[in-house]
């Protein structure tokens, strides 16, 4: 049996198992899906705050999203305007408070 399995069957049993949703949450993160790892550790967080590794790993999550992040931003190709040119555009409409 798989571990994956195993952890959902335990989940099925305790949906509230910190233990079974951190494991589940190292396997999902491990296979890059951080979104996922993400909402499991914040529901270890929630059910059991004096712990420590939920937010370490919630760490890495956001770290390794942000990578992957920039990973698309390079790989992106067509007409994109960078942030820069978005900002000089949008620092050159008049704002509401400005007096005309």
């Amino acid at each position: 049996m798989s571990a994956n399995r195993v952890l959902l069957d335990a989940l099925k049993t305790d949906p509230e198992n910190p233990r079974a949703l951190f494991d589940m949450a190292a396997l999902e993160f491990r296979n890059k899906n951080y979104e996922a790892a993400e909402a499991d550790l914040r529901r270890v967080w929630a059910i059991a705050p004096e712990e420590i590794a939920p937010v370490m790993v919630l760490s890495n999550v956001f770290e390794s999203r942000g990578k992957e992040v920039q990973e698309n931003e390079r790989d992106c190709k067509g007409p994109v305007s960078s942030r820069d040119e978005e900002i000089e555009r949008v620092s050159n409409v008049p704002s509401a408070k400005t007096p005309r």
